[in-house]
């Protein structure tokens, strides 16, 4: 299971906390496609965030596409099964605005949207938080009653 669509139904109230932070900042991860290799619906490879969450809530997600390299010919994009599994604009913007996969021995790669270097860091999700969700970001992290541990764990993450 991908960590990005993990329920957080389940687990203590810190995890549960965590999780919910997690949904304000996962679309700031970015990725390099080098060989195809990331998960198609859930990772952040379009710069638009993870397909599986831009499209409707009533569109059909087809599991027989695991990765970027199963939408991908040998001479580039596969333009009829990208137009059949997405809507007309998503397919029309990746074709137009993200290079086809070409490196056959290198995974693609991660990368922190909020740095210029590409580079995660506390300070960056700090100010992210802060300016999108100045009242919740603190609400999230600073939870009256729990024990100072588990509060400076959530500071610490």
């Amino acid at each position: 299971m991908n960590a990005m669509v993990v329920p957080w139904r389940k687990g203590s109230h810190v995890w549960r906390k965590m999780l919910e932070c997690r949904d304000h900042i996962e679309h700031q991860i970015g990725c390099h496609v080098r060989m195809g290799s990331s998960l198609f619906w859930f990772e952040n490879w379009t710069g638009l965030g993870a397909l599986y969450f831009i499209t409707p809530l009533d569109f059909y997600c087809d599991e027989s596409i695991q990765n970027i390299v199963d939408v991908v010919q040998a001479e580039g994009w596969d333009e009829v099964k990208l137009r059949e599994i997405l809507l007309n604009d998503l397919a029309t913007h990746i074709m137009d605005n993200i290079k086809p996969p070409r490196v056959h021995n290198e995974l693609d790669k991660p990368y922190w949207m909020l740095e210029t270097n590409g580079m995660f860091s506390v300070k960056s999700v700090w100010d992210y938080l802060r300016k999108n969700e100045p009242y919740n970001a603190y609400q999230k992290i600073w939870i009256k009653g729990l024990p100072f541990k588990f509060l400076f764990f959530m500071w610490k993450v």
